[in-house]
């Protein structure tokens, strides 16, 4: 009895997605989109921000990657924005929501303070300066790097993910005062090099990436966010990018959506699309049939050798090549090799050591990834 209701708990906490879906392209404006956000108030508008080569400007783009609105935070200055939540106020007021501005990069681990900025989501012009307040605030335990802000749709509570450690940190970001406020560290998480986080609008899923997974924690009506982030997460739908650095759920909660940093020699970025489902048969079934596949496995009887298996829609160059965490190539497979239809191929990868890897393809349509971990021998 205690098993079945066990097993029976299990399936009603699984998450399922499907996807990915291109569903448009990141406007040439947003050419280091490192963080976005889906607008409660404003139908189909996501708020979102470039990196540290930009100025102080958020820019609301709609839901196939046009800008659509430039809102300047002027004063203000992009020391290196990495994120963008967007949720309730923080002191209980429910007549407005804000847009929250993450400038917690810190690369080299050397920024004494860090700065989280708040603009109310009023009826602005769709190109303006807008008024804005600021918290700054210290780590407990020195300086790091964050990519990831996370918002609590139920009571406004903010939340760091660090990136650089081999357990990344959570930090809860205090009520401001008026002088520096101190970061307050809730727990270690299981994985590392988180770029971007969200929550789901009615709170009950929280999303952290890095550039190779999306982790999932299903949320209890009565559960903190601190609380539900203690628990193992579930390893849910990703395509890795070519540098992910942003995720946000839909505005109705029904798909969480990515993007990455423009690729050098990349024309456009696209913006994926991951529909949640009801069941794991669901999700299968909610694939665009027009992407590639791709599979890699080891082979059994050859030690440091896999087995690829791919399709190539039409005739196509192509481009297939494996890439480490960093995104750096450490195998190339074919460069601009005309191929079509269904392809097998075994591959030498004994010179690669241990560790989480991406196979790549690219046609002349399709950029299609898939994460693979090289074992210890």
């Amino acid at each position: 009895m205690i098993l079945t209701t066990l097993l029976a708990t299990a399936v009603i906490d699984s998450m399922f997605a499907g996807g990915p879906f291109q569903v448009g392209n990141v406007d040439s404006s947003l050419h280091e989109i490192s963080g976005m956000a889906a607008s409660h108030s404003v139908p189909e508008l996501f708020w979102a921000v470039n990196d540290s080569g930009d100025g102080p400007v958020l820019y609301g783009m709609n839901t196939v990657g046009t800008v659509v609105r430039r809102w300047r935070l002027d004063g203000a200055s992009n020391v290196d924005w990495e994120d963008v939540a967007y949720g309730p106020s923080r002191s209980g007021d429910t007549s407005v929501r804000y847009v929250y501005v993450a400038d917690i990069g810190d690369n080299d681990a050397k920024r004494s303070t860090i700065r989280i900025y708040a603009v109310a989501e009023l009826p602005y012009a769709d190109t303006a300066s807008v008024r804005f307040t600021w918290q700054t605030l210290m780590y407990p335990d020195g300086p790091r790097d964050a990519e990831t802000l996370l918002c609590d749709p139920r009571t406004g509570d903010l939340f760091i993910v660090t990136k650089r450690e081999r357990r990344n940190r959570l930090y809860r970001v205090p009520m401001p005062t008026d002088g520096i406020d101190t970061l307050q560290f809730v727990t270690e998480l299981p994985f590392m090099l988180a770029t971007a986080g969200d929550v789901s609008p009615d709170g009950n899923i929280v999303v952290v990436k890095n550039y190779m997974y999306t982790y999932a924690w299903r949320r209890g009506p009565s559960e903190s966010i601190a609380d539900a982030l203690r628990r193992t997460p579930q390893t849910m739908p990703y395509m890795p990018e070519p540098q992910g650095e942003a995720i946000a759920f839909s505005s109705d909660g029904t798909s969480y959506l990515t993007a990455s940093e423009r690729n050098a020699g990349d024309a456009t970025v696209p913006i994926y699309g991951y529909p949640l489902a009801e069941t794991s048969r669901e999700a299968a079934q909610l694939r665009d049939v027009r992407r590639p596949q791709l599979s890699i496995a080891p082979l059994s009887d050859k030690q440091g050798w896999y087995a690829l298996r791919y399709t190539v829609p039409g005739e196509s160059s192509i481009q297939l090549y494996v890439r480490n965490v960093l995104g750096m190539k450490a195998r190339i497979i074919a460069d601009k090799t005309l191929e079509a239809g269904l392809q097998e191929r075994d591959v030498d990868l004994s010179m690669l050591a241990p560790g989480d890897y991406v196979l790549v393809l690219r046609t002349r349509d399709f950029y299609q990834a898939l994460p693979f971990a090289i074992m210890a021998r």
